[in-house]
């Protein structure tokens, strides 16, 4: 009997680990191979497209840190209803889920998607003043490198040469000014790899 106990329990942690079965949320460290398989750490560069307005679409920009199943961060956006915004919300398994809220708390954006190792992609719902015109998708892909192409800074030029020299060609007050907001959407455009 105590035999037939330990190979059920045996079976059950093979379907456990290899995903066939879910237990739910259960905390883990950052790097683990354990759940949740991908990390949504990182730098996130991409899209997103209004459903309500049509033509009304921007870039943005999510940095994320994943303790166990929560996430934390910040966003940039453009053409959107706020610029700036304060990001928490969970990650279980694939499914991705965060809100972000702009400075003042009166706005905030609704994410809901998949995530894998380098795309996240879903729907975005808004809730608050100009934000309910923000109701689309969305489309992101993690930066491997971490770049701070991607992100506004008040110096001139960014942390991957490669990128850099692109948008330097395309737009000289980048590597001459400041790595605006203008900078950033051109690196969205053109170095996401």
């Amino acid at each position: 009997m105590k035999s037939i106990k330990i190979l059920l329990m045996s079976a059950l942690c093979f379907i456990l680990t290899m995903g066939l079965v879910s237990c739910g949320d259960r905390p883990v460290e950052d790097g683990s191979d354990d759940y949740p398989p991908v990390s949504a750490t990182g730098i996130w560069v991409g899209k997103w497209t209004s459903d309500v307005t049509r033509g009304f679409r921007g870039n943005f920009t999510v940095t994320l840190l994943q303790d166990g199943v929560n996430l934390t961060g910040i966003l940039f956006f453009t053409n959107a209803c706020f610029f700036d915004a304060e990001v928490s919300g969970t990650l279980n398994g694939t499914e991705i889920s965060f809100v972000a809220t702009e400075p003042a708390g009166e706005e905030k954006v609704s994410f809901t998607g998949i995530i894998s190792s380098n795309q996240m992609s879903g729907n975005q719902n808004g809730t608050g003043g100009s934000c309910a015109n923000q109701d689309g998708t969305f489309l992101l892909y993690k930066s491997e490198s971490n770049s701070d192409c991607f992100v506004e800074q008040p110096t001139p030029g960014c942390d991957d040469q490669v990128c850099e020299d692109i948008i330097c060609a395309l737009d000289s007050f980048c590597c001459n000014d400041t790595w605006d907001l203008q900078c950033v959407d051109e690196a969205i455009d053109n170095c996401i790899y």
